[in-house]
């Protein structure tokens, strides 16, 4: 039986001979496929981020907090930071 080292020389032979594959063109694809996977990750995991939904959690999971009069007392400090940056106006 061949050893590990020998079955890598024996492909490697192949495809060059063989195929005219060069060890630079197999380096470019290798990147490209890695660049390919990176982005789809990255794409899928910034598609399951949710800020409002983060937030949501954060102010209404009790897991989150020691006590519940912290939490309302930082509930209503958030209502008054945001109202005092936001301005509506509605139109007819």
């Amino acid at each position: 039986m061949k050893e590990p080292r020998d079955k890598y020389e024996m492909f490697k032979n192949f495809m060059h001979n063989e195929l005219g594959i060069s060890r630079d063109e197999i380096r470019q694809w290798v990147r490209e496929a890695v660049a390919d996977e990176a982005r789809r990750i990255v794409a899928q995991e910034f598609g399951k981020f949710d800020p409002a939904q983060i937030v949501k959690n954060f102010m209404f999971e009790e897991i989150y907090w020691g006590q519940t009069q912290l939490q309302e007392d930082c509930r209503k400090l958030l209502v008054e930071v945001l109202t005092s940056k936001i301005k509506m106006t509605l139109a007819e």
